[in-house]
């Protein structure tokens, strides 16, 4: 197996993990500005324009 080769398998076996890891990333990103925009003000209407101010 050329280092190449090596390489490509040691990826393809990984690929399954890195998803994982952008996915949870992705998550905590999104919960982070719903957070943000929940935390700048308790009134709904407010929200909704903090929200999508954004």
């Amino acid at each position: 197996m050329s280092p190449r080769e090596q390489t490509l398998a040691n990826f393809e076996y990984n690929l399954p993990n890195v998803i994982i890891a952008f996915a949870i990333a992705d998550i905590v990103f999104i919960s982070l500005i719903l957070g943000l925009c929940l935390w700048a003000t308790w009134d709904p209407d407010e929200i909704g324009r903090a929200c999508l101010k954004t």
